[in-house]
């Protein structure tokens, strides 16, 4: 027997083939079992299995109101957790029968918005958001009933579902660590960031209260801002970063100093 290309197939298709209705066909595909002998069953399976047939997923969330797709907006697809997070994310979705569908803002604000529109117009079931930004926009999409859940980077006062490691609070436990330990300056380092409220910020800012805390100012907190290019060996912005640490390891012979890390 020929087989069809699957994208040729449709439900009416199928239903010919084997000689019974749309309606028996499309019950098999919904599950309903119990509205077709096991004769019938079996033949459509092996007509959907000989021609390849494949779902309209777009006609069925049409029909069910459901994609089973979610759409995951990302403000920086290059960070360093990035992969571990993204396959933690389909492997949940996978045992659940969804699938994911990416998009990168590049840590733009608008262009985000935008494309968060676009996974909607994609009848996605919800949304993961991981960027920081556009907390009333999601607010007002949480509340007219398309699910929205913030990941990693949640700002202030935002009422909504929410998944984020404590930034905060493990950082001034860090930093108050290093001052239990004697160290009496704390060196930051971090990039500049336009997003408050993403996690190197977080951490900087915990950092400094820390050291409020124990001195009742932040005059120990040195904060460090290297370039996006201080990762290249042949940038002027590599040496000067190295150049910096040479410095403050000199000086903690006299200035016990620690260095935290606020961003890889």
């Amino acid at each position: 027997m020929q087989t069809m290309s699957y994208k040729q197939i449709t439900i009416n298709d199928i239903a010919k083939r084997i000689g019974v209705s749309k309606t028996t066909v499309s019950r098999y595909l919904n599950g309903k079992f119990e509205y077709m002998s096991q004769d019938t069953k079996k033949r459509i399976e092996e007509a959907i299995a000989e021609t390849g047939y494949r779902p309209n997923r777009l006609a069925n969330s049409l029909k069910t109101d459901k994609s089973d797709l979610i759409g995951v907006v990302m403000s920086n697809i290059m960070a360093n957790q990035t992969p571990q997070l993204l396959g933690s994310i389909c492997s949940t979705c996978t045992k659940h029968g969804k699938k994911i569908v990416v998009v990168n803002s590049e840590k733009n604000p608008e262009k985000e918005k935008q494309l968060a529109q676009d996974l909607i117009d994609q009848r996605v079931d919800g949304l993961l958001v991981i960027s920081g930004y556009n907390s009333e926009f999601y607010q007002e999409l949480d509340r007219d009933e398309l699910p929205v859940v913030l990941a990693d980077r949640v700002p202030k006062n935002v009422d909504m579902d929410s998944v984020a490691i404590n930034h905060k609070e493990s950082t001034y436990r860090v930093v108050s660590h290093l001052l239990d330990e004697g160290y009496q300056r704390i060196v930051v380092f971090s990039r500049p960031h336009k997003n408050p409220y993403n996690t190197p910020a977080i951490r900087v800012a915990a950092a400094e209260k820390a050291c409020r805390d124990r001195f009742g100012n932040d005059a120990c907190c040195v904060k460090v801002v290297v370039s996006s290019d201080a990762d290249n060996t042949n940038s002027p912005d590599f040496d000067e970063t190295m150049a910096q640490l040479v410095r403050f390891y000199e000086e903690s012979f006299e200035t016990p100093t620690a260095i935290f890390v606020a961003e890889a």
